[in-house]
């Protein structure tokens, strides 16, 4: 439920509501940017998107922010796929705030991000995440029988791809989300794609918190991976030979105390909190 994965608004009290106008409203707001895709391939799996959240901002009264939700990056087959798309809220007089998409995994060293994209192949380091908005993606592991590293997520690193020597390989996990103001966690990255040889000794890569699973290979046998999930900015699981998997899309929520006094994206209510939930681009339109 994206509502319970987004940070809560905090409206202050209204001067003479329903009589004599409306005071300017303070606000906190998260803004979450799309995730990238997994690599073909012996892939890395995608970085999430950045996560940033603001509390205690004053908008006026009868102002308009502009709300861009980012894509989540479409997997693909080439060696350097897109990173998913950046989300932002903007308005006249009012700060923009833009999270960054999520770096798209490594066929490769995986690319940079707001969180990282996992290395893949073979010994490629995973790309750099951006400070405040995720983390760095996890490296790949050495070897014929190998595993690539899962993209980085808001709240931690993603691990590296393993390789013990003894016919036993493990794709990296995704990073973890993080926690916003109120909710479960979101923006997690994906998971590396895993081969080995012969055996059954291979572990796939796990998404975190809206990342999607990495595909793992055991001799001819494919037991495919998956997308990061819509709406709350994971990155894609990392695939083996085909396309990688696509990335989630980003979420803007923006929240305030008591009943709906604007109107923008979905809105509902806890019957203390009115929140306006963005799962596309939109307006949020303060009351006059």
């Amino acid at each position: 439920m994206i509502g319970a994965n987004v940070s809560v608004f905090s409206i202050g009290k209204a001067v003479g509501r329903g009589g004599g106008g409306l005071a300017p409203y303070n606000i906190n707001y998260m803004v979450v940017g799309g995730g990238g895709p997994g690599a073909f391939a012996m892939g890395g799996g995608g970085g999430a998107g950045g996560m940033q959240t603001v509390t205690g901002v004053e908008v006026q009264l009868a102002q308009t922010l502009n709300v861009t939700i980012g894509a989540g990056g479409a997997g693909t087959n080439v060696t350097i796929g897109p990173n998913g798309g950046s989300s932002q809220i903007s308005g006249s007089g009012f700060s923009t705030l833009l999270s960054a998409g999520g770096g798209c995994g490594g066929y490769f060293t995986g690319r940079p991000g707001a969180s990282g994209g996992g290395g893949g192949e073979e010994n490629r380091a995973g790309g750099n995440g951006i400070a405040g908005q995720g983390n760095n993606g996890g490296s790949s592991s050495s070897g014929n029988d190998r595993s690539c590293g899962g993209g980085g997520g808001k709240g931690s690193v993603g691990s590296n791809g393993t390789n013990n020597g003894t016919n036993f390989v493990n794709g990296g996990d995704g990073g973890s989300g993080a926690y916003p103001l109120t909710g479960s966690q979101i923006a997690g990255g994906g998971g590396g794609a895993c081969r080995i040889s012969s055996g059954t000794n291979a572990i796939r890569g796990s998404g975190q918190h809206g990342g999607g699973n990495g595909t793992r290979r055991l001799g001819s046998t494919y037991y495919y991976g998956s997308a990061g999930s819509a709406n709350k900015g994971g990155g894609g699981g990392g695939n083996v030979d085909g396309n990688g998997f696509n990335g989630g899309s980003g979420v803007v929520q923006i929240s305030y105390a008591g009943p709906q006094v604007a109107t923008g994206g979905t809105v509902t209510s806890d019957g203390s909190t009115t929140y306006h939930t963005f799962t596309s681009s939109g307006s949020f339109v303060t009351s006059s």
